[in-house]
């Protein structure tokens, strides 16, 4: 039995045999800039020739040095096949990484653009390139400094500065529409010369090369005239449709037009009424400022002032069914400002497209492992594994298993039925060092399993039931963010009484033929499982350099 564990640990060991760390780095289109109370460090990071261990990380740290003076700029980190997973799974592993790649998809290159605060030093400053490769603990295996900028000397440079402006605006489209009708015609009454209106302003907008549009609104008011509760449809609707007039022509995205709508515009009612010179101008004014309800308020305007309300129907209400817009954009602006940029480096890096800090981050905490053995699968064995992790570093964990193939066939004259429970106690040896995640890597156990079982055969069997008691070794490989690949092999005793029969009567009796016990010594399980890790994801956000 030893014999057997011992080989199959020297084969999961080759499996995972880590490979030399080369950490050459190459860097290009190096640009330093100085703006006003800022140094713009930009370069592009070559990493082809870079490669690591599957349990290590290459942390790569621009830098700021002259003389006794430097600064570091943020790390980028290269994560190794398990830092990654455990980082995925645990959250980020440093509070100052902001690039996390990992093998097959790690790019070929990186554009690396910062920021920091401009001091005298930095005027005679090179930059290095600290690449240090470290094992999951943090212990530094390698180190290697590479300059790859040395400061020119000084001169004075022009440079200008784009300013960007949040603008807003406005207008007033008086969009007509038959009567209770919603939808828009462009060529009923006015609403040609209305439409053009509005469209030459988004216009403006739009076709504007230096703005950028951030957002439309549209108010849709009706009038007074009609029941109120048909005036919030009329409004509603009609407002819709006007968004979908505009979006239909400028393809603007579902939520870039946010609409509302009045049901009837009495502020705008009052004010035409204190602008006019009719009768009873006054006591018209006193009713729409009332309590009243707004279809007792009109019912009495139009029956003790009617040749007043003919006016107002006929000259004010159209003017009332319209629409309020505004458009919110940004405008940029080119500022010359001669003199007041100190350019240490006059190589432009604008075709760079800047990394930019990870702000926030979802990991995934794994509750529970949910598995089945494909050994068993392919033996057409129904089983189901569950594993729960737990102590300070989930070091330990519990699994339950059961499975139970349980099929008669041959007129009942062969039988494979098995049924088992059982428990496993489980240490994972899952040092830092290793880098893995919770539920990953090597591990051992010892279970207990108890069942009973009717083998048949050509209408000989034996029934029984019974125990078995084991230690089992194994490693578990990652295979994606939610899955695993465990391979395990447990070796133990298994006992229990038995009661050998013969099947007659086509079976449909099992004749006792005598009573026997069964004891066994040495591999009990071999399981190649399949594991889906099952748990919820977690939001992290970075607030001064690190994550909450």
């Amino acid at each position: 039995m030893k014999y057997i564990v011992t080989i199959i640990l020297i084969l999961l060991g080759a499996l995972v045999q880590p490979v030399e760390a080369r950490t050459h780095l190459e860097v290009d289109s190096v640009s330093v800039y100085r703006d006003r109370d800022s140094v713009q460090v930009g370069m592009r990071l070559n990493l082809n020739d870079v490669e690591l261990s599957n349990s290590d990380l290459i942390w790569l740290t621009p830098r700021l040095v002259n003389d006794e003076d430097s600064i570091d700029l943020p790390t980028i980190c290269v994560y190794g096949r398990n830092p990654y997973y455990s980082y995925v799974r645990t959250g980020p592993y440093s509070n100052y990484a902001d690039i996390q790649i990992r093998g097959k998809r790690a790019p070929k290159t990186v554009d690396y653009v910062q920021n920091v605060e401009f001091q005298e030093w930095m005027q005679r400053a090179r930059l290095v390139v600290v690449s240090s490769v470290t094992n999951s603990c943090g212990a530094i295996i390698e180190e290697e400094y590479s300059t790859v900028y040395v400061a020119p000397p000084y001169r004075v440079e022009a440079r200008p500065i784009i300013e960007e402006h949040k603008q807003t605006m406005k207008g007033t489209a008086h969009v007509d529409f038959v009567l209770d009708k919603t939808d828009i015609r462009a060529d009923y009454h006015d609403n040609a010369a209305e439409l053009a209106k509005m469209r030459a302003q988004i216009d403006s907008v739009v076709n504007d090369t230096a703005a950028t549009a951030q957002r439309m609104t549209i108010h849709g008011y009706a009038s007074p005239e009609g029941p109120f509760r048909h005036n919030v449809d009329l409004a509603r609707d009609r407002t819709r449709n006007l968004k979908k007039y505009i979006d239909d022509i400028y393809g603007f995205s579902g939520d870039f037009i946010e609409t509302d709508f009045t049901p009837e515009d009495w502020e705008g009612f009052r004010r035409f009424m204190e602008q006019s010179d009719l009768s009873h101008k006054q006591e018209i004014i006193e009713l729409i400022d009332s309590d009243m309800e707004p279809d007792a308020k009109l019912r009495r305007i139009q029956r003790k002032y009617r040749s007043e309300y003919r006016v107002i129907l006929r000259d004010y209400f159209p003017y009332l069914r319209h629409s309020d817009y505004t458009i919110d954009y940004t405008r940029r602006e080119r500022i010359e400002r001669p003199g007041e940029y100190d350019t240490i480096n006059a190589m432009p890096f604008e075709h760079l497209r800047p990394t930019t800090p990870l702000t926030q981050f979802k990991s995934y905490t794994p509750f529970f492992a949910l598995k089945t053995n494909l050994l068993f699968d392919l033996a057409a064995a129904v089983n189901v594994e569950v594993e729960v992790p737990f102590g300070r570093e989930k070091l330990w964990s519990v699994m339950v298993e059961w499975w139970t193939p349980w099929y008669v066939w041959h007129h009942n004259s062969r039988a494979y039925e098995f049924q088992t429970l059982g428990i496993e106690l489980r240490r994972w040896f899952r040092s830092c060092r290793r880098g893995l995640p919770p539920l990953s890597g090597p591990f051992a156990g010892v279970y207990y399993n108890n069942g009973k079982y009717d083998i048949e055969w050509n209408s000989k069997g034996d029934q029984g039931e019974f125990n078995s008691v084991g230690a089992t070794v194994g490693y578990s490989f990652v295979l994606h963010k939610y899955f695993n690949l465990e391979l395990s092999l447990s070796a133990g005793v298994f006992w229990g009484p038995r009661r050998h029969y013969n099947g007659m009567f086509n079976d449909t009796h099992l004749i006792w033929q005598y009573n026997a016990s069964t004891k066994y010594v040495g591999p009990t399980k071999a399981k190649v499982s399949l594991v889906w890790l099952i748990g919820k994801s977690n939001q992290h956000k970075r607030k001064g350099g690190a994550y909450e």
